[in-house]
């Protein structure tokens, strides 16, 4: 009962906000999502907020955020903004996700869990809505400049935390390890309690490549190495390809933020994304200098070749779940015998997840995943689910064709092509505080935002 007033008050305050500031109010919520993991468990730590209060404020960042994409459909409808294919492919993605989640919903213990899903397969839409709107806004003009600003000083945040300093932090004052296990029901197995961060927070599996360089990963503020690691990476997009000035100071903290999450996804998907821009642009030279680069730095610098020599030996078997997540949805989706749609007998998989469930509508409550972005859209909702969301990105590839700022379009073009192969091992693409400027920006070039000629 008090969770539902809780859920009404920000509901009503939401509105007020939206209605005082307008589109305006999105800085609020970028604002939320990028420290909300971090000032959240510093106050319960304290004991200044218990876990019911922490679950409400919460749930306000999911009501401001419904509120902004209802408000920016009036936007959008005002100034007449064109539909892109894009976005039709992409309502019709999210209509499908969010039906076949709740046809597969009753029944299911873990219902919270269960929801979650279903708000991350809206996550997308919200955002693009969202940056659709902003396009024409004259408030945005700076906003590239103002985000690589401000993942400049996040990045400065995050370096300081990853030596003995975050120790002691997360230890002491900001101990997201019960806060998870608390506030979001998360199990202790999944928990570092020893060093207050959640199981991806600390070094486990780095330890013997880079336990010199850091006790954490990076993560700063954002609470979770990967969801900080993919808001560098693109940030580091957006100053190095985007801005006319660039500050090499900012590009540098937030590079060293990028390499010391340790996120092997992140990673690939900004290689993957600057390959594309220098490709497509023509810097030949600079395109064989980065690749000269990365080779370089994975066979001479000692900690990277071994990690890189050990993630490539897992792939052969059953170790790492990135590659368990790959193989079982390849071997376990199309190279089935049996009908694609509709499951059927074991597969074979390393977890043998294909067979539990319609592969038609998915299964919204499954909790034996894979490690993979794919994998987790068809056990949740189905093969129709896969096929969407990556037409939705061709698309969308191809919309961005209509962008007038050359830099833009080529940054974001990328960025589709890399979401479309990080999503082989990573889900944060549907994680909010991971992808919530992304796909800001997306929505905005979309429809032809050119943070260079938005009026004054």
């Amino acid at each position: 009962m008090l969770m539902a007033i809780a859920i009404g008050f920000f509901f009503v305050l939401s509105v007020a906000l939206v209605w005082r500031f307008g589109m305006k109010a999105v800085l609020i919520l970028v604002a939320f999502a990028f420290t909300q993991n971090f000032f959240l468990p510093l106050l319960f730590t304290a004991g200044l907020l218990n876990a019911q209060a922490c679950r409400a404020l919460i749930y306000s960042k999911e009501v401001l955020c419904l509120v902004l994409a209802v408000y920016s459909v009036k936007c959008m409808y005002t100034d007449r903004t064109r539909l892109q294919w894009s976005l039709i492919v992409l309502v019709i993605f999210t209509f499908w996700c969010v039906c076949s989640g709740l046809m597969t919903l009753g029944g299911h213990a873990d219902l919270q869990s269960a929801a979650r899903w279903l708000r991350n397969a809206c996550v997308p839409l919200e955002f693009v809505l969202i940056g659709a709107a902003l396009a024409n806004k004259a408030f945005v003009r700076e906003f590239p400049k103002v985000h690589v600003f401000t993942l400049a000083v996040l990045a400065l945040v995050a370096l300081c935390l990853i030596g003995p300093w975050g120790k002691k932090i997360w230890g002491r004052y900001v101990n997201i390890a019960t806060f998870d296990i608390a506030v979001k029901g998360d199990s202790t197995s999944s928990q570092d309690l020893q060093g207050g961060t959640n199981g991806s927070g600390n070094m486990t599996g780095r330890n013997a490549y880079f336990g010199r360089v850091a006790q954490y990963r990076a993560m700063g503020t954002f609470g979770e190495p990967i969801s900080m690691a993919f808001n560098m990476a693109f940030a580091l997009l957006i100053g190095m390809f985007v801005l006319r000035k660039k500050n090499w100071f900012f590009l540098l903290l937030i590079s060293l933020a990028l390499l010391a999450s340790f996120t092997r996804s992140a990673w690939i998907f900004f290689m993957a994304a600057t390959f594309f821009v220098l490709f497509k642009r023509q810097m030949y030279f600079r395109l064989g200098a980065f690749v000269m680069i990365i080779a370089a730095s994975l066979i001479l610098v000692p900690p990277l070749n071994a990690f890189l020599v050990t993630s490539i030996s897992n792939l052969q078997g059953n170790v790492d779940p990135h590659s368990v997540g790959i193989k079982s949805f390849y071997t376990g989706v199309w190279a089935r015998q049996e009908s694609v749609l509709w499951g059927g007998s074991s597969v074979g998989s390393a977890n043998d997840i294909w067979s539990q469930q319609s592969l038609l509508v998915g299964d919204v409550g499954a909790t034996n995943m894979p490690e993979s972005g794919y994998g987790w859209l068809v056990i949740k909702n189905g093969i129709p689910a896969y096929l969407l969301f990556v037409t939705f990105c061709v698309a969308g590839f191809i919309d961005l064709e209509r962008n007038p700022n050359k830099k833009l379009r080529t940054v974001m073009q990328g960025v589709m092509l890399a979401i479309l192969v990080v999503t082989h091992t990573s889900f944060y693409v549907f994680a909010f505080s991971a992808s919530i400027v992304i796909w800001i920006i997306f929505g905005a070039a979309v429809v032809g935002y050119d943070p260079e000629k938005v009026p004054e």
